[in-house]
């Protein structure tokens, strides 16, 4: 490789480190607890008890569960339901009006009830936000900043600099190891060797996954807007037919069995999800939004969507997500590492702990280097250090020797 081509991929290597390692020690900060999110919040709840009846909760048991939730709150709406497929439990969220939801979601209380047999769990009067300050917090942080879809730019741009980041640290990396084995150490020189090595090799032998959640968080940082998108593009559409007409009162909306029962009629072998009533924002004010899931292991990260008219309680159109979204979904279990239970968490938190030493060796390269620019000259630092050759790090770039 030329010098000058290498210098430039060195000084892109650097600025795109630059920008992003502050942002990505947040990420990485905040990820690390997210990582055991449902963990920690089941600790800080009491643990539930179920009865012996099947997990999957029936449609006539589904109506008494909403009856029962509407009676503990006369004044409320119901917002959702949604099914658990991990435990035998229903949970329906209840809000004091549309308006008021739809402008502050976190405003929300949450029901948990057994699927088995529509006896009340637990009553969670708070919403979830002052219920897990801390979780909430975290989430909001790592998923957009706390400042919405701006954050969410923020941070998608962050992840294409990473990314350009890794790509560069790659491909000078080769260069200036000059014939010295992978993994090489350099000891009993200055210090500022081995923070480099260990920078090195820690950051190309992490390479592969680091891209994988690079990657993956792009989508993600991205998937308000994609939803956006897609609601405005084909949803809205779709629900064209309907607009002018006065939406139902809370009596004439078809019971939420009826509603589940149809849309798991439309989709024979999925799984059904979760219901969101007639008012939503995110829904159609004249259709409950039913989402159903597969039920194999790849299907059950893809979602489809089905429409059922709020008074009849018939389907009105199945809406499937476009490919974009389909990726997201299916890229959200390799960003968090949700997907092959506590074993394969505790693989991801300690990947994650070596890219913060990763990010941390590179903050320490930078600095030291601004202090020998401003300091003594570079043949303070030994005779065989040679200026021409720069060496890029995650963060920086320093002096490298022969």
């Amino acid at each position: 490789m030329k010098g000058t081509v290498l210098r430039r991929w060195v000084w892109i290597h650097k600025w795109t480190s630059i920008i992003s390692t502050v942002f990505l020690l947040i990420l990485c900060t905040t990820g690390l607890p997210l990582i055991f999110g449902d963990e920690i919040v089941g600790w800080n709840e009491n643990s539930l008890t179920y009865s012996d009846a099947p997990g999957a909760s029936s449609f006539e048991v589904t109506n008494a569960i909403v009856s029962s939730a509407r009676g503990r709150y006369p004044g409320q709406i119901v917002i959702s339901v949604f099914v658990d497929d991990d435990e035998p439990q229903t949970v329906v969220g209840m809000a004091r009006s549309w308006p008021e939801y739809n402008t502050n979601p976190r405003s929300a209380h949450f029901l948990t009830y057994d699927s088995g047999n529509a006896r009340l769990l637990r009553d969670d009067a708070r919403p979830v936000r002052s219920r897990h300050p801390v979780m909430a917090v975290l989430q909001g942080v790592h998923k957009n900043l706390l400042s919405g879809l701006t954050g969410s730019i923020v941070l998608a741009s962050v992840s294409l600099c990473f990314c350009l980041a890794l790509l560069s640290g790659v491909i000078v990396y080769a260069p200036f190891m000059r014939g010295r084995p992978f993994g090489t150490v350099r000891s009993g020189r200055r210090q500022a060797f081995s923070w480099l090595d260990f920078h090195n090799f820690l950051g190309m032998a992490l390479t592969v996954w680091m891209a994988a959640v690079g990657i993956t968080g792009f989508m993600n940082a991205l998937s308000d807007p994609l939803f956006m998108t897609w609601q405005q593009q084909d949803v809205r559409k779709v629900l064209n037919p309907w607009q002018g007409q006065t939406p139902p009162p809370v009596g004439a909306l078809a019971p939420i069995g009826s509603v589940l029962a149809a849309a798991q009629a439309a989709l024979p072998g999925m799984r059904i999800v979760s219901a969101v009533f007639p008012g939503a924002g995110i829904g159609s004010p004249f259709h409950y939004l039913v989402w159903v899931k597969g039920d194999k292991v790849l299907t059950g990260r893809l979602f489809t969507a089905v429409l059922v008219d709020a008074r009849s309680g018939q389907v009105s159109a199945v809406l499937r997500m476009p490919w974009y979204l389909n990726f997201l979904e299916l890229s959200r279990p390799l960003h968090f590492g949700d997907y092959g239970g506590m074993p394969l968490k505790v693989i991801w938190a300690s990947l994650d702990l070596v890219v913060i030493a990763v990010l941390v060796s590179g903050i320490v390269l930078w600095i030291g280097k601004r202090k020998i620019a401003t300091g003594a000259p570079l043949r303070a630092l030994g005779s065989d250090i040679n200026p021409e050759h720069i060496s890029a790090c995650l963060s920086c770039s320093v002096t490298e020797g022969k």
